[in-house]
């Protein structure tokens, strides 16, 4: 199986053509959130807005619902609410956001918070909150159209979802407005709807990427359990390109008392599992001790 470099929007080099937007969950489980800006505007998404103009307001969740408090006005909506700002300033806290914000309430009647913006915006934020816009400009954009066709993945499967991506390592690190540069934006602007496809299906790939592979890249197979990129595999020969990282190796260090405590059970023996080629443990098993009680 082959990659072809695909366009998923219509031109490159026009900065009107279409692009999606993407709901990026940038807190979770919250029971209230403090906003600031310029001309906020509240919608549940039913009924218009219930507040507009508004410098700052408290958003509070609780299983009854979303109270949204401003001086001594206060709205309980149900369990959605969408807040923008035609200034484009919204503030979480001291940290600014973009574009506008989602607010849902969960299963466990706390709320996430989404930023909702741009692909392409989006992409500017998470440059160097993954790598950096000062490495070598090809390496940049290389690295840029890697994230761009993850997120174009994960926006396929998140249609029964109220977030398309997390904002952490669960799926890419989003720090937002405050690590713009003009260099990310150029990166993104110069590969502007470029995405990877498979040779055999005209589908943005899950595409993973990494900061060290440890020696060599690993199947995904030994690392989630299932397949998650058919046809790409490991490579089975030594990257060079890793030897200077800081992460090249690491060691993790588990007590017996450490491992029986989170396992629940007395351990008598642990087995590992080594893949030849590789040299690394894919598997552990722990044997527990088993005991009779005599009557």
């Amino acid at each position: 199986m082959g990659l072809i470099l695909w366009m998923i929007f219509p031109s490159v080099t026009r900065g009107d053509a279409p692009q999606p937007e993407i709901r990026v969950r940038i807190k979770k489980s919250l029971s209230q959130i403090d906003l600031k800006g310029m001309d906020l505007n509240v919608s549940d998404g039913s009924v218009g807005f219930v507040f507009r103009h508004l410098s700052r307001l408290r958003v509070q969740c609780s299983r009854s619902g979303i109270t949204v408090a401003s001086g001594a006005k206060k709205i309980l909506a149900r369990d959605f609410l969408k807040i923008d700002s035609p200034s484009g300033f919204i503030s979480l806290g001291a940290v600014p956001v973009r574009d506008r914000l989602h607010i849902v309430k969960n299963t466990r009647g706390l709320c996430d918070l989404m930023n909702v913006m741009k692909m392409e915006d989006y992409l500017i934020g998470v440059v160097n909150s993954e790598f950096n816009s000062k490495w070598s400009m090809e390496a940049v954009k290389a690295q840029v159209i890697a994230s761009r066709t993850y997120a174009f993945y994960r926006l396929g499967l998140s249609k029964k979802r109220h977030f398309d991506v997390e904002g952490n390592v669960l799926d890419q690190v989003y720090d937002g407005f405050l690590t713009e540069d003009t260099l990310a934006a150029r990166r993104v602007r110069e590969t502007r709807g470029q995405v990877l496809v498979s040779s055999t299906r005209s589908a943005p790939i899950q595409a993973f990427y990494h900061s060290t592979c440890g020696g060599w890249s690993e199947s995904s197979r030994h690392v989630w359990g299932t397949d998650r990129a058919p046809g790409f595999q490991s490579l089975r020969k030594p990257c060079g390109y890793c030897n200077h990282s800081p992460r090249i190796s690491w060691e993790l260090t588990l007590t017996r008392e450490n491992l029986q405590r989170r396992l629940g059970v007395e351990v008598a023996q642990l087995n590992l599992v080594v893949d030849r080629s590789s040299k690394r443990v894919n598997e552990i098993t722990a044997i527990a001790v088993s005991y009779t009680h005599l009557r």
